[in-house]
């Protein structure tokens, strides 16, 4: 519960007190992870970065399912596209800062589990899940049907993430590199012939 009050209270400390106030007039002393979601109409983080999981690793029928299940909750798409964007931001700045706890404001268990997630990424992976997902924000306040937009991206996040892999890979074959990313030897190049020498002629 303590991570959905920072997330909704965007790092400020009077915003989290504030925050944390609502929950307990509305959900009482005892506040469970569920009752502050429903409280702040928030997705869990887990279920983000359930998604953002199965993006990064190509598995684009397990982010289906997961946004199935969102769907079916009734929940908000276009909140659940900016906390997912959130997430993905937050997976970023942990693969690049030394000490993102105190920049994202969250507790250290939850940065273990962003970490794990960048630690199974690429920066640049990372980066371009961050582009598209900020892209995708407009056309998805704008559509008629949102879980048709939402349910593309992530099938398009999947395969870019996977496709993106074959190309670096091809262009390190291509650059005499190997699977490992080390340098391959060239060929030695085959001796050059000497032109045969001419005969002096009898007189």
């Amino acid at each position: 519960a303590a991570e959905l009050i920072a997330r909704k209270a965007g790092g400020s400390v009077r915003d989290a007190q504030s925050t944390l106030d609502r929950v307990i007039a509305l959900a009482g002393e005892q506040i469970s992870r569920d009752e502050a979601a429903r409280v702040l109409g928030l997705t869990d983080a887990a279920v983000l970065r359930s998604v953002l999981l199965a993006v990064l690793e190509g598995r684009a029928a397990a982010g289906l399912e997961v946004i199935d299940r969102v769907a079916a909750t009734g929940a908000d798409l276009h909140a659940f596209l900016d906390e997912l964007l959130a997430e993905a931001r937050a997976a970023l700045l942990v693969k690049l800062l030394p000490a993102p706890a105190a920049t994202l404001g969250l507790p250290e268990a939850s940065i273990a589990e962003l970490k794990a997630i960048a630690d199974a990424s690429t920066e640049d992976d990372l980066r371009r899940v961050v582009d598209r997902l900020v892209d995708a924000g407009p056309r998805l306040r704008t559509a008629a049907e949102p879980r048709f937009v939402l349910e593309a991206l992530v099938v398009r996040l999947a395969q870019m993430t996977r496709l993106e892999a074959i190309a670096e890979l091809i262009a390190r074959l291509e650059g005499g590199q190997g699977g490992d990313g080390e340098a391959q030897p060239r060929p030695a190049a085959a001796p050059t012939p000497e032109p045969p020498t001419e005969r002096p002629r009898p007189a």
